[in-house]
């Protein structure tokens, strides 16, 4: 038996536009004509980039549903158009906005929300990311087991109980010296740890959260989460206990855990109510064990909390950034690249 083979895009915008009274529904196109499911996503993302269709409601059973835009209708009318326009989806691309009035905007600017959550939902891409910060981790261990070897210290100690000394000379924050200028700490303690148990609970946690986290923000506002919550924890840490020795990357952690709060909240409307329960039952198991662990004897529950909470304030900013215009998106772009600052100097203050 053969395999059928992937319908092409103006196969499919075809098939949407002679649903123009209804939503198009790829599962139920791909029952219909024996077409692998999974063979749509590439060209119908392809569509959507390039403008030629837009998603409507999700409705339970039927999956997301699709229609034509003024624009797929008119490069219908040339199906040569068909393969210009999504050779120019990630360009600048013309649009009508109205009948005597034409501007540009990139491709990828056309996206709604929508679009950019099923982009999210069903296109994975490779956590790079998060598979440089398990290095750097790693790395930072090891960084720490050669100055302990190096000053006379057992190896064997350092990964069960390494001194403070190895730990500050490693990176560890020590909030005394915090006050006194010492602020890169705030940033090198959430990559530096205090066992081996204790690293690779949080790197077994990191990788668990962080390629789900760095799949629905994109790379480089995951790295940017991670990082500024991280060092909210360590803030929150220095200012309720000023003599506090930090490590560890809990704090950033937890910012990832509450950033994935924030995105099933603020893109519920275009999520099934069914996946929305699934995932808030699954994260609020996930709360409840690490809130337990945040108040166990030698955890630092202050920056487990100050970093869910500058991690949950960082993502809503940048989901704000990512689909609005104008002056609010500056404004929340400008907040996020500050709100470091505004740590530093609120630990300088207090």
């Amino acid at each position: 038996m053969s395999t059928p083979t992937a319908p092409l895009a103006d196969t499919i915008l075809r098939a949407i536009a002679e649903s123009s009274t209804t939503p198009w529904y790829p599962a139920a196109f791909a029952e219909a004509t024996a077409t692998v499911r999974d063979s749509l996503n590439s060209p119908l993302s392809d569509l959507r980039i390039s403008g030629l269709v837009e998603l409507t409601d999700w409705v339970s059973g039927k999956g997301q549903g699709y229609r034509i835009t003024t624009d797929g209708r008119d490069v219908l009318k040339n199906p040569s158009g068909i393969i210009k326009r999504i050779a120019e989806g990630s360009r600048l691309v013309p649009i009508r906005t109205s009948s005597t009035e034409t501007r540009t905007i990139r491709g990828t600017d056309r996206w709604g929300q929508g679009q950019a959550v099923v982009q999210a939902m069903t296109q994975p891409i490779e956590p790079k990311v998060t598979r440089l910060l398990v290095m750097a981790n790693l790395i930072m261990y090891g960084v720490g087991l050669a100055i302990a070897v190096v000053n006379g210290f057992s190896w064997n100690d350092y990964l069960s109980r390494p001194s403070p000394e190895v730990l500050l000379q490693s990176g560890a924050l020590l909030g005394s010296e915090v006050i006194q200028g010492q602020l890169s700490q705030l940033l090198t303690c959430c990559f530096v740890h205090g066992s081996i148990l204790h690293l690779l609970i949080n790197m077994v946690s990191l990788v668990m959260v962080g390629p789900m986290c760095e799949r629905l923000w994109g790379r480089w506002r995951f790295l940017t989460i991670y990082l500024i919550a991280g060092i909210g924890g360590s803030t929150a840490a220095v200012l309720i206990h000023p003599n506090t020795l930090l490590v560890g990357a809990s704090g950033a952690i937890w910012g990832l855990l509450t950033s994935l709060v924030a995105w099933v909240t603020l893109n519920r409307a275009h999520l099934p109510a069914t996946l929305i329960k699934s995932w808030l039952r699954s994260l609020g198991f996930v709360f409840l064990i690490n809130v337990a662990i945040s108040f166990s004897p030698g955890i630092s529950k202050e920056a487990h909390f100050g970093g869910g909470a500058v991690g949950f304030l960082i993502a809503s900013l940048l989901h704000v950034q990512r689909f609005r215009r104008g002056t609010v998106s500056g404004l929340a772009l400008a907040t996020v690249i500050i709100s470091p600052l505004l740590m530093v100097l609120l630990v300088i203050r207090w």
